[in-house]
């Protein structure tokens, strides 16, 4: 005696169709409701923004600083901020200027048979006893050191003879006395006003950072 499966009555069969072509009928709306149909605006931010010389960080510390001599009793801090923002400048020229006097004797005074017999290789010629002082100095561009005694201001270099000083560098002496932050906080709200300490020691300038960023919490 043998089983017979029962057949799927031809009215299942065309449920079933119909219901998984409804499902994909449904997947492929779902996707084209996400697809854009047309071009996409620009979002609204910085990089789709066109440049402008006036946004720049030059143009906004130099906007800043007019606006920082407006502030009564800034006048003083601003003074020593351009005199410290000066000697920066000059001590960065100074340390550059002899950083690549030396690094151009360096390189006039490697013999060249030094780079010739070592196969064409600059790391053997480095490990040659006789000449791994000087082929060393071909490197100290890329140390650190080079650059953290170098970089004393915002300029990456030395600034023209008619410039003494970026708009920047003045801008990080200043707020670095401390004082000139809580001055700034007094003339904002003057029924909560800090008491100044001015001093160029470096413990009073933290305490006075301290008291402005106190003020707020």
């Amino acid at each position: 005696m043998y089983y017979k499966a029962p057949k799927k009555s031809s009215s299942n069969i065309s449920i079933s169709r119909s219901t998984s072509a409804s499902s994909s009928t449904t997947a492929i709306t779902h996707i084209s409701s996400r697809t854009p149909s047309g071009p996409m605006g620009a979002a609204d931010l910085i990089m789709n923004k066109h440049a402008n010389s006036q946004d720049s960080l030059y143009y906004i510390c130099k906007r800043l600083l007019n606006r920082l001599e407006k502030v009564p009793g800034m006048k003083e801090f601003l003074n020593l901020a351009y005199l410290s923002a000066e000697e920066s400048s000059e001590q960065q020229a100074l340390s550059l200027s002899q950083k690549t006097t030396h690094f151009t004797n360096s390189v006039n005074d490697i013999p060249l048979k030094t780079i010739n017999d070592s196969t064409h290789n600059l790391n053997d010629a480095i490990n040659n006893n006789n000449s791994s002082t000087t082929l060393n100095s071909l490197y100290s561009l890329n140390s650190p050191d080079y650059w953290s005694t170098t970089l004393l201001t915002f300029s990456a270099g030395i600034l023209p003879a008619q410039i003494s000083y970026d708009p920047v560098t003045p801008i990080w002496k200043l707020f670095q006395q401390g004082a000139p932050l809580c001055l700034i906080f007094n003339c904002l709200r003057p029924e909560e006003s800090i008491e100044i300490i001015t001093s160029d020691d470096l413990k009073f300038c933290k305490m006075n950072v301290y008291k402005f960023l106190s003020a707020f919490y």
